[in-house]
């Protein structure tokens, strides 16, 4: 069992990251509803009321996880496209960046799962389905392609619409099959997007 408490040699922004980390390892394990502080404080290896010097409730707290997580795994994603020149680089240089986050943040795809779902039968953090950096990003990366030339102007929301699909669905897939599934899965998107998938 874990000691109780701030660990020695921390400070507050440590304990805030400790929390926030061990928040989106039980959430993502048993969802929202069946979460308590006191789970996520043993978790985290504090007291249940060292949360609340940080966290108003469990709503704020899940609402910081889902912020801070999307903060970077968009931010991955933007320095994954960002200086590519053509459309299909970026595209693949996305896929790679999505494949590197399921690895690094293993917790990631479960804990995107239950925004999903519980974000929309839960008034108090229903605002985490609001996904506005996501559209944005996507956004712009159909307007690369229509820049280069490679996406039609009149295709340009289909192709938005669709990575916002693709990359959903392959962080979904992630939560539930094995690694050597999920990089098939990938390499599988990725000649699908290069036409050498089907002949």
């Amino acid at each position: 069992m874990k000691a109780v408490g701030r660990p020695k040699g921390t400070d507050s922004k440590d304990t805030k990251k400790q929390i926030l980390d061990a928040a989106r390892t039980c959430f993502a394990a048993a969802g929202y509803n069946a979460t308590s502080n006191k789970d996520i404080a043993l978790q985290a290896g504090i007291t249940p009321g060292s949360i609340y010097h940080h966290f108003d409730n469990k709503a704020d707290l899940f609402l910081s996880v889902h912020r801070d997580l999307q903060q970077a795994v968009v931010s991955q994603c933007r320095a994954a496209i960002e200086g590519r020149e053509t459309f299909i680089e970026a595209a693949m240089s996305l896929l790679d960046a999505v494949a590197d986050i399921q690895l690094n943040i293993p917790s990631y795809s479960k804990f995107n799962a239950v925004v999903r779902t519980e974000a929309s039968r839960n008034p108090d953090i229903e605002v985490a389905r609001e996904d506005q950096e996501w559209r944005a990003f996507y956004d712009g990366l159909a307007k690369l392609g229509v820049q280069t030339g490679e996406v039609d102007a009149d295709n340009e929301r289909a192709v938005r619409t669709i990575f916002a699909t693709l990359i959903l669905g392959l962080t979904h897939h992630s939560a539930e099959a094995s690694r050597k599934a999920h990089e098939e899965a990938i390499r599988g998107v990725k000649m699908l997007l290069q036409g050498t998938l089907i002949k």
